[in-house]
């Protein structure tokens, strides 16, 4: 259901990495507190300047991720990619196989995932990054049974880490088991705060929250949604994690207004065909047509924008919202077919279900 998983992922690896103590020329050399664009210039120079530094290419591949993260638009992933194969035809590194297994997973390419976190964990064992990557494409591709193998191998080791308590409750969420996700979740801030770590105590506690919204049961997750608001960050993409479950929560208490305007404060950020697809069906919800409408028509393009470019992490988004406006149903089940061959989780296999079941609706009404 949600695309926080790949936020978490990310920021967590990071994070770990630096908590580690691994090498990275981005934490050597780039000023404190920039902008991802100032980082871009940062190292776009650099290059300029020494065309083989293998390490500034790798840099400059993990800020255009995060500009890919920030905007959602897909020319920042194939710029993305194309600095970290140039890294590894320098030399191969932890950092830039890192980065890539990022960058797969946040366009659901699981299995490249998989490939590029090997990679590293063949360069660096053990590495403290590589777990949330393995995890978030174990879920990705449907394979519980190795996402549990790597959290229990972890969890037999000690106290566990933010990394290992996060990817459990996503373990956990993914089945449904929603209580022992948010206890991971609520020992994961816990964690967080231990050590000083903001945005991943946003992150953690708004999905404790999210727990609660996702069990129907928004009374509890006030308090966690309250927590996350009251740390200030300067990350956009975790603060559209907490715009996100503070729109499904004003929706599930029927704040339906105020749930539509938060869509569209992160639509106006960021051109993820997902948030047009929730804008839309609230919308409708209203009474809304116009407004409707015209979200219909923006997300379309918006996720088309996408595939035209060669990336899959808009098929979900497209078929639902197909499916939700009951329009181009066998477009959608196209769509929720081709995505399944790249995604197997539960909300891959819920959506094809959902188009079929919107299908049959209107063979049912002809």
């Amino acid at each position: 259901m949600r695309a926080m998983l790949r936020t978490f992922m990310w920021t967590v690896s990071v994070w770990v990495a630096v908590g580690a103590q691994q090498p990275s020329l981005a934490a050597a050399t780039t000023p404190p507190a920039v902008s991802v664009d100032q980082v871009i210039e940062f190292y776009t120079k650099k290059i300029q300047q020494h065309p083989t530094v293998f390490a500034a290419h790798a840099a400059l591949g993990a800020a255009y991720l995060d500009k890919a993260r920030e905007t959602h638009d897909v020319q920042w992933l194939a710029k993305a990619r194309s600095a970290l194969q140039r890294s590894i035809e320098l030399q191969p590194d932890l950092n830039a196989f890192l980065t890539m297994a990022a960058l797969c997973n946040f366009s659901h390419r699981f299995a490249c995932g998989l490939e590029y976190a090997d990679r590293a964990g063949r360069a660096h064992p053990g590495d403290a990054g590589l777990l949330p990557l393995r995890v978030e494409a174990h879920l990705g591709l449907g394979q519980l049974d190795a996402a549990e193998k790597l959290i229990r191998a972890e969890l037999q080791k000690g106290t566990p880490s933010f990394s290992v308590l996060g990817a459990q409750g996503r373990w956990f969420a993914e089945q449904s088991r929603f209580d022992e996700a948010h206890d991971s979740f609520v020992a994961a801030a816990k964690q967080g705060r231990e050590a000083g770590a903001d945005d991943l105590v946003i992150w953690a506690e708004t999905n404790a929250a999210g727990m609660f919204i996702d069990s129907k049961r928004p009374q509890p997750a006030r308090a966690h949604l309250d927590a996350a608001a009251a740390i200030e960050t300067k990350s956009w993409p975790i603060a559209a994690v907490l715009q996100v479950h503070q729109a499904e929560w004003d929706d599930l208490e029927g704040r339906a207004e105020q749930a539509l305007s938060r869509y569209q404060a992160i639509i106006a950020r960021q051109a993820d065909p997902e948030m047009f697809r929730r804008a839309f069906v609230l919308a409708q919800k209203l009474g809304k047509a116009q407004q409707a409408a015209e979200l219909l028509t923006a997300g379309e393009a918006a996720a088309e924008k996408v595939l035209a470019a060669g990336e899959i992490f808009a098929l979900e988004a497209q078929a639902r919202l197909y499916a939700d406006a009951g329009i181009k149903l066998d477009r959608a089940e196209q769509l929720a077919k081709q995505n399944l061959q790249h995604k197997q989780d539960r909300s891959a296999r819920e959506t094809l279900a959902y188009v079929q079941q919107r299908l049959q609706e209107r063979g049912a009404s002809r």
